[in-house]
């Protein structure tokens, strides 16, 4: 693999979460996904198989919802809140025990449950629909630009774009409290 290969190779991993996740390469992207986001780049290796874990067909789903010719945005600015810990699922434990330390403490929360994060963005005028403030996190974490929903993608995922980087994020009907 050779150094710009490697750099997006570590940029995806960044939108796996899960211990067993890890990218894989399928017709001529490389992809990668948590449940609740999902990214790609383009690739020329060779296909790989796609790991155990189970996971959505994420090429199908580009496919469904294609990316919109023009009407991208800019995430809006938002601001920190001390809010239930979204990483930990409000328990305090890390989701695998460190093989290191032995830890098990979440690394957002520290324990605690509670942690600064960004607040949710309101991606419609009226405010009904949201992005979790961790998934806006990991979209400013590589300067994506959205489509914000229409009539005929309400409900699904919202597209998501930065350079050669592609992608869907599931978002929500009201903000997370």
């Amino acid at each position: 693999m050779n150094e710009r290969q490697q750099k997006v190779w570590d940029t995806l991993v960044t939108f796996c979460d899960h211990p067993l996740a890890a990218p894989w390469v399928v017709g001529g992207h490389a992809y990668a996904t948590n449940g609740w986001i999902a990214c790609r780049h383009p690739c020329d290796g060779p296909d790989t198989p796609i790991p155990e874990y189970p996971r959505p067909d994420v090429p199908r789903l580009f496919a469904n919802y294609p990316a919109p010719a023009d009407g991208w945005l800019s995430l809006p600015p938002q601001k920190l809140i001390r809010a239930p810990c979204e990483w930990c699922r409000k328990t305090g434990k890390s989701q695998t025990e460190c093989p290191i330390c032995g830890g098990s403490n979440c690394q957002r929360c520290k324990g605690t449950r509670v942690a600064e994060q960004e607040s949710p963005v309101p991606l419609t005028d009226d405010g009904s629909f949201y992005l979790a403030g961790r998934a806006v996190e990991r979209l400013r974490s590589i300067e994506a630009e959205y489509a914000p929903p229409t009539q005929g993608t309400m409900g699904g995922p919202i597209r998501f774009r930065a350079g050669a980087y592609e992608g869907l994020v599931m978002a929500a009907l009201e903000p997370a409290r």
